[in-house]
């Protein structure tokens, strides 16, 4: 089996687990223009005893959404058990995939599943089938359709089903791969090529289209479709880059006051460099799910610790927190940020002025070894015509990586 995801924006990625031999195929990319669709991507994986995998969503409208998902399993043979996956919407808000209760060998490393809602007037159906040990053929009633406007699949790209079967035979893997057929407009029909006396299982979905509405530009209003609010809000400490700082630490407290809705709060704290060449570094990074449940973080910092480690460079610098919230739409849905506090040590504030307010070494004329004395750190020296006062604690004031 080959997986499929996008590598980037103008690049897609094709990968099979094992390589034994030449595979030829096609693909298809579709884009919507004007919001017509709303994609969500999800990733499932199964460990070698695991038959059962699922993975929770944004709540979306069934009767306008459909799945197509692939997989990749590192199976060696073709036992059915171990390397059929049936994947499939199971509600509103969770996708799953399943195979043979049996499988207990092999793991299925990555399952890739794009869920697609769209607007407008279109229609999906969908239903489940079994199959008997010796079925070969089924048929399906379904609400009429406009075949014109209409396609059948699976949950995935390969028509598969799971299976029974131990693999000893190289047909055994023929009893998953099914063909869908639309027989009238009110029913299909479902065909694997080879029973092989084993029992199956499966999905089906039927997506009806509508022939597009021309209509007049000046009245046309933009369709948006449904999906969660999204809230940002980002906060800032600092700790000032004129003095020193001997050791500090960091508090956080994020919870809410009232849960009505659910979705997802992620929060995320940053250290920014003072230097821009250097990336920002990520300190917490902290991802919850709610539904009507309470959320709760708290976090301490030792910062002294995180340059003793070498993480982070200094303590001077913005300390950046965000917090995303995707909401369904509770506006009464509260977060709050009840602690956002940076405490420091023998920490001196001092103004370009304020010349008493420097701790060095009264030993040295040179306390950070920059080979510029303190004296004229503090009261300024000249390059040319430009003076310039300097930190007496640091060889490189601004952190841009230039030493004298």
């Amino acid at each position: 089996m080959v997986t499929t995801d996008f590598a980037d924006s103008t690049t897609i990625h094709m990968e099979r687990d094992q390589a034994s031999g030449t595979m030829i195929g096609h693909y298809y990319i579709f884009e919507a223009q004007n919001n017509e669709l709303y994609v969500q991507k999800i990733e499932l994986n199964m460990a070698s005893v695991i038959d059962t995998a699922t993975a929770p969503i944004f709540p979306i409208n069934m009767d306008k959404t459909f799945i197509i998902s692939s997989y990749e399993v590192d199976t060696a043979n073709d036992n059915p058990e171990e390397s059929a996956v049936d994947v499939w919407l199971n509600s509103a808000n969770e996708v799953r995939a399943e195979r043979h209760a049996d499988a207990d060998t092999y793991i299925v490393p990555t399952i890739n599943i794009f869920v697609i809602t769209f607007t407008g007037d279109g229609f999906v159906q969908r239903g489940s089938f079994t199959w008997q040990k010796t079925d070969i053929l089924k048929q399906q009633d379904i609400t009429e359709v406009n075949q014109d406007l209409s396609l059948i699949k699976s949950g995935q790209m390969y028509g598969i089903g799971l299976s029974d079967g131990t693999g000893g035979s190289s047909d055994d893997i023929q009893s998953v791969f099914i063909k869908y057929e639309f027989v009238d407009n009110n029913s299909i029909k479902l065909e694997r090529y080879n029973a092989r006396s084993l029992a199956a299982v499966g999905h089906w979905e039927v997506i009806e289209f509508v022939t597009p509405k021309i209509i007049e530009p000046i009245e046309v209003e933009p369709i948006i479709p449904e999906q969660p609010q999204i809230d940002t809000n980002l906060f800032y400490l600092e700790i000032s880059d004129r003095g020193t700082v001997y050791n500090a630490n960091l508090t956080l407290t994020v919870a809410n006051s009232t849960i009505l809705g659910y979705g997802t709060v992620n929060i995320t704290l940053f250290k920014e460099e003072i230097n821009g060449n250097i990336d920002d570094v990520e300190l917490i990074n902290y991802y919850a799910n709610f539904n009507g449940t309470d959320v709760y973080l708290n976090r301490f910092i030792d910062l002294t610790n995180l340059i003793d480690n070498g993480i982070i460079h200094q303590f001077y610098g913005s300390y950046r927190l965000e917090i995303v919230i995707f909401d369904s739409g509770y506006e009464n849905d509260k977060f709050n940020v009840t602690q956002f506090v940076i405490q420091t040590d023998t920490y001196i504030d001092a103004s370009a002025s304020d010349f008493d307010a420097w701790i060095t070494d009264p030993a040295r004329s040179d306390t950070d070894g920059d080979s510029i004395s303190d004296y004229d750190e503090i009261y300024g020296w000249t390059r040319g015509s430009v003076t310039f006062r300097t930190n007496p604690l640091s060889k490189d004031t601004d952190g841009d990586g230039a030493k004298i």
